[in-house]
């Protein structure tokens, strides 16, 4: 006890909640491999940062979004585990929903911004590299945006 505040109760309480929850094999290879997604993630994220390395084209689109919905997942299931989710959810349930509508999500969106970009009119003096399909001036010899030869 420390000044006056008493934490024991409610160590007691995850205590007791994690003795409860019945950890399967399931369990642990889905706790690893968000473990290891999140700290990739993170470290891969810290190295751009540092490097000034920008990511072009749909991997910078959809990484950050992707490794956000792994997140707010991987929020839900240790939540789940320690606390257990209101509503009657179990973490058999939520995680694959939010992952499911992320990716929903990330493949609608990816497919808009795809066909705004292909049906967008080029102007003139200006051409479509035959290789990332991006909008290049037509003097050019190699793709700025790809770097192969045209």
């Amino acid at each position: 006890m420390r000044r006056g505040v008493d934490y024991s109760g409610m160590f007691r309480y995850f205590q007791q909640r994690l003795e409860q929850s019945h950890w399967s094999h399931l369990d642990s290879a889905i706790n690893i491999f968000f473990a290891v997604v999140l700290i990739s993630g993170i470290v891969f994220f810290i190295f751009t940062q540092m490097a000034n390395v920008e990511p072009r084209g749909a991997f910078s689109r959809y990484l950050f979004p992707l490794f956000f919905t792994t997140g707010i997942s991987y929020l839900f299931w240790f939540n789940d585990l320690v606390f257990g989710l209101p509503f009657g959810w179990s973490r058999y349930q939520i995680v694959p929903v939010l992952m499911g509508a992320g990716l929903a999500y990330f493949l609608i969106a990816g497919s808009v911004t795809f066909w705004q970009e292909k049906s967008k009119p080029i102007a003139e003096g200006y051409k479509r590299c035959p290789k990332c399909k991006a909008i290049i001036l037509k003097l050019v010899v190699e793709c700025p945006e790809c770097g192969k030869k045209i």
